[in-house]
This record gives structure tokens, sequence and C-alpha cells, in this order.
């Protein structure tokens, strides 16, 4: 009679975990992937060493740091002497200054720098922000949105795409190249719990980038395991769920006026970070840990590659994890930023 009390017990706890479900989702595993490669790094002996830099980016010959806590935003170093050969934008509101650099996407012959703060995206010349001094680097335009964003991408129609903290839109927000709002489209996914919109927000939080054809826009998801790819008009065209299917726990709190949304300790989990476009794929690390606030910053040990259309293509798993990353197109080497035990750049090479 016990026995049959911890089957019964057992199948209600399984089928209480599978009435979540996204709609219009497919499933992936690991086994979608071929077998994993393990990949070996190195240590990046730069001349002059990172201080605690957020993001890193490979530009031509150039390996580019954003350093929040240096007096220069962007640290300029040669991608094959590791020495640091310039540097660039202060921390402001004033001309060709930033408060937050939130995204830096190459088009064409421009680099575009998004400020998250100040919820504008500024337009450069590329070889300016490579080669000039701090102080002769000035932009070709400045564009102004009425959104703050979490993330903007500029699209090959003259548009801009964004995910806005707006709770009053919908998944993708489009405006034109004068910042004016076009539309918003796409919901958020849903799969049977109830959020607040804050919480809807914060829960849902992602990265987006275009596709390696630039005719899909991709999101990657961090406080779940799903990956939306929509089409540049911003209808839905596909949902992938995995490789662990757990959904976002976050907690509203109310603070004074204030509202604010937390991780759950135990519940919580990473998914999808730094998503990077090289030739005809896309690499993202991708964690699966569960949230620690004791723990700090997370590191990713496992990097997934998808092609064009969101199919999965390989794995490696990484010996030293990374918190962001880019790629050398030309030599195919991965450039990773880790913390551990102190900020340092690792170089990986892909096969």
């Amino acid at each position: 009679m016990m026995k049959l009390g911890y089957v019964v017990l057992f199948v209600l706890l399984i089928s209480c975990g599978e009435h979540k479900k996204y709609n219009h989702c497919s499933r992936i595993t690991l086994d979608d992937f071929a077998k994993p490669v393990l990949l070996e790094s190195e240590i990046v002996d730069l001349d002059e060493p990172v201080m605690r830099p957020l993001r890193i980016y490979a530009i031509d010959s150039f390996l580019i740091t954003k350093e929040d806590e240096s007096e220069f935003l962007l640290q300029k170093y040669n991608i094959n002497s590791w020495k640091k050969v310039g540097e660039c934008f202060t921390f402001g509101s004033g001309p060709n200054e930033f408060l937050w650099i939130q995204s830096l996407q190459l088009v064409n012959s421009y680099i575009w720098l998004a400020d998250g703060q100040n919820a504008s995206i500024s337009q450069f010349r590329k070889e300016n922000i490579l080669l000039l001094d701090s102080t002769n680097v000035e932009a070709v335009g400045k564009i102004f949105f009425e959104d703050h964003f979490r993330y903007i991408v500029v699209l090959p129609d003259s548009q801009f795409v964004a995910l806005a903290y707006n709770i009053n839109r919908k998944r993708l927000s489009f405006y034109d190249f004068e910042g004016n709002f076009i539309k918003t489209k796409g919901d958020f996914p849903d799969y049977g719990d109830k959020l607040t919109e804050v919480e809807k927000l914060e829960g849902f939080s992602c990265n987006m980038i275009l596709s390696p054809h630039k005719d899909h826009i991709f999101l990657f998801y961090m406080q779940t395991d799903l990956i939306e790819i929509y089409d540049l008009a911003g209808n839905l065209e596909q949902r992938l769920h995995g490789p662990d299917y757990f959904y976002p726990a976050v907690n509203q709190v109310s603070q004074g006026d204030v509202l604010r949304v937390s991780s759950v300790d135990g519940e919580s989990r990473d998914g999808y970070f730094s998503p990077v476009v090289v030739n005809d794929k896309v690499y993202v690390l991708y964690s699966g840990e569960y949230y620690d606030r004791n723990k700090g910053s997370s590191l990713q040990k496992n990097l997934f590659v998808f092609d064009n259309e969101g199919t999965p293509v390989k794995r490696y798993l990484l010996n030293t994890p990374i918190y962001n990353f880019t790629i050398d197109s030309k030599e195919n080497f991965l450039y990773g930023l880790s913390n551990d035990p102190e900020f340092h750049v690792v170089r990986y090479k892909l096969d």
C-alpha cells in the first residue's frame, strides 16, 4: 500500500510539471547537436591588463573591450600582437559620450553604438573608431527613441527593431531611421503561469541578433532556455525550447513607489547569453545552472552553434568558462572574457 502511494505521488508530480508548455514550440535536446567538442583555452597576455570588461568585440585586426570602470569606455588592442593601440569614448551626456554602451553592431562600413540609458544609437565610420585617437572620433549621426530598450538592432530595410522597456509594447518594436515609432509585433511567450507586466518584461529578458543571412531575428532568452525566431516584419516563425525545459522564476516586490523584480534562489535558472553571428553560423553560450545570489556572475562552459534557420549544428565544451565572447572570423579564434579568479581574456581555436 505504501509503494502504491509513492507511485501515485510520483505520477502526480510529473503531471503537474508537464502542464507548462510554450505555445507553437518545438523541443531541442543535446542529441540534436553533433557530438560535443572539447576546446582547450590559452591566456591572451595583453600588454595592458583588462580591468572589469563587460563585452569584447573582434573587428578586422582589432580586439575591443568595453570597460565601464575605465576613463575610456572602449579599449583597443591589436589582435595579432595583443598590444594596446588606443581608447575612445568617455562617460557622460555630451557629444560623442555615452552613459551605457549597451551594444555594438557592425553594418558594412559603419559601427552603431547603442546607449541604453538615454535611449539613443550613434553611427560612426568604422575606420574612425578603429584608427583615430579618442579626441577625434565623431559620430556621423545620433538618433533618439521614445522608448528605452534592452536591445536594439539595425535592420537591412533602414529600420530599427528593439526590445522596449515599455509594458504597452509587444515583443518587438519597430522604429524608422529618425527614431519614430512604427509598430509593435509579437506576443510574449505564454506557458500557463500568470505574470505581472513587470515580471513579464524581466522574466523574458533576452538578447537579440540578426541571422547570418540577415533574414531572421533571433531572440535568446536569459531566464528560460527558449529561442524565438521572427521574420523581419515581426512575425513569429518558430520557438525552440531546451535542452533543459525550464521557465522564468521571478518575483515582483514593492519598495516604496518602486517595483523591483528579482530572481528566486533555487528556482531561477540561467539560459542563453552573448549570441554572436560569424559567417553562416550563430554561436551562443548556454548555462542551465540555478541562480545563486551568493555566487555572483555566471560563467558558461557550453557553446551552442545553430545555422541560419535555427537548426542545431554543433556543441563545444569550454575548459575555461566565460561570460562573453567574440570570434575572429579570419583566423577562426574565439576570444572570451572570464573573471575566475580575476578578469582576463582567453582564446580558443575553433575547428
